[in-house]
């Protein structure tokens, strides 16, 4: 395996692990007060908009 390969793996598992976090982040922050459930809604769109796109599952199947 050549090294572009392997940086892009461990920066996508960086950036699943970072989404993770975030998500759980928020849900403290919405529990925490009202002053504090703003910044969950900015985390929050924050990680929606930086979301990784599934394929389509039309793309998805081989073709034999």
């Amino acid at each position: 395996m050549d090294n572009q390969i392997l940086f892009t793996f461990l920066k996508e598992k960086k950036e699943y692990n970072m989404a993770r976090t975030l998500k759980k982040v928020t849900k403290q922050l919405k529990k925490a007060s009202k002053l504090h459930a703003n910044q969950a809604k900015i985390v929050a769109n924050y990680v929606k908009k930086n979301e990784k796109k599934k394929r389509p599952k039309s793309r998805n199947r081989k073709k034999a």
